[in-house]
């Protein structure tokens, strides 16, 4: 049989069909690569807005460390309740209108340092967060300045010791204090001037030594450059010549710090106000004309006079007294523990009579150093990010 072969050179050159294919072949290939693009361009918009999210949360947590600073709460400079290893946490701050926020943490380290560590979140419209970063600092407490109390009343003019007064210069911790918190005892001198000291009465001047007379090395800087150091690390300002007794109070469980004759709470045991002991002021009277007089009442930290200072009733003191002017002690008489600065800057000397107890105590010094001192950041840091927990 023949086979007829004329029509198989027309099949295989019969293109009709390929547009079509070629077209669907083209839209795939155009659909792949704008479907390759926009997820692309996709992907780098949600980087560039999640790293946009990460430098807001780092910035929060920046302005968490940097509130942890300005100012410093001196409530963590009790060692009493804020223990090494203790962690306080600071309520949430949000800073609006960036939906973001930080919450700092302080932790207490040994001698005086402290871990600030602050998280910062960017939250979406729903509160939910975005991102996350933790920064923290070492920080040290440092006090106003630096003081070199030899005595425990430093006077720059003569000054009169009569009565029945006790002035003595052999470290003494405050009554019922934990000795414990305390360091080494360091003996000073009873009463250290760079004039003469006259006794009158029965007066009993002891320390080691129990007077230093006539020395040269007491000069106008020995009382003023802490005065000044501390005024600026001042909590409260007295403008009351004749204050009413200085007494502890609470605004419920907490110690009334915004009251002006609160001065914190000296005593310890039964009858005190436990949650004020922590609070040592930097108390300021700043009428150089006047004089500040104090009929009875407790305090303790700095107690700074511009005027002078006139004491009686027995108010009772625990910590650093400086006065500008004189310092006279009348009647009942005070006690305080710690030390007495009084430049006698006015021309009128000093006087301590009475039955007085003043007592030095490098202990009472050092409380009230600390209460007044404010944590610095220790030098410069590498940017680290750390992983909160």
């Amino acid at each position: 049989m023949a086979i007829k072969r004329g029509n198989r050179s027309s099949l295989s050159s019969d293109e009709r069909g390929m547009s079509l294919a070629l077209a669907l072949i083209a839209i795939v290939v155009i659909g792949a690569l704008v479907t390759g693009t926009f997820f692309a361009g996709r992907m780098e918009m949600v980087a560039g807005r999640n790293t946009i999210y990460t430098m807001q949360a780092s910035e929060a947590a920046e302005a968490g460390l940097a509130a942890a600073f300005s100012p410093w709460n001196r409530d963590w400079n009790d060692d009493a309740v804020y223990l090494v290893g203790t962690n306080v946490v600071q309520p949430a701050v949000a800073i609006a209108p960036t939906k973001v926020r930080y919450t700092t943490t302080v932790r207490r380290l040994q001698a005086g340092t402290y871990l600030i560590s602050s998280v910062g979140q960017k939250l979406d419209l729903n509160n939910n967060v975005l991102a996350t970063r933790m920064l923290a600092k070492i920080a040290k407490l440092i006090p106003p300045g630096t003081i070199n109390i030899d005595a425990a009343v430093t006077t720059k003019d003569e000054v009169t010791v009569g009565g029945d007064t006790n002035i003595d210069g052999h470290d003494t911790n405050p009554t019922g204090w934990n000795a414990g918190s305390c360091g080494p005892l360091q003996d000073a001198a009873g009463v250290r001037t760079s004039e003469s000291v006259n006794i009158n009465g029965n007066p009993v001047v002891d320390g080691a030594p129990p007077m230093l007379q006539h020395d040269s090395t007491v000069t106008n800087s020995t009382f003023q450059s802490p005065f000044y150091t501390f005024l600026a690390a001042k909590t409260t300002t007295v403008t009351d010549n004749n204050p009413p007794e200085t007494t502890p109070t609470l605004t419920g469980a907490f110690c009334n710090k915004t009251n002006l004759y609160n001065w914190g709470e000296p005593r310890r045991g039964a009858g005190s106000v436990a949650q004020c002991q922590s609070y040592f002021p930097v108390v300021y009277y700043g009428d150089a004309s006047g004089e500040l007089r104090l009929e009875g009442g407790v305090g303790q930290g700095v107690l700074l006079v511009a005027g002078d200072l006139t004491m009686s009733g027995g108010f009772e003191f625990v910590g650093l007294i400086i006065v500008l002017g004189e310092v006279k002690v009348t009647g009942t008489g005070a006690k305080v523990t710690g030390g007495i600065l009084s430049n006698n800057f006015y021309g009128d000397p000093s006087s301590f009579g009475g039955n007085s107890i003043l007592r030095y105590s490098s202990c009472a010094i050092g409380a009230a150093l600390t209460g007044a001192s404010d944590a610095y950041p220790l030098g410069q840091r590498a940017w680290a990010q750390l992983n909160p927990r």
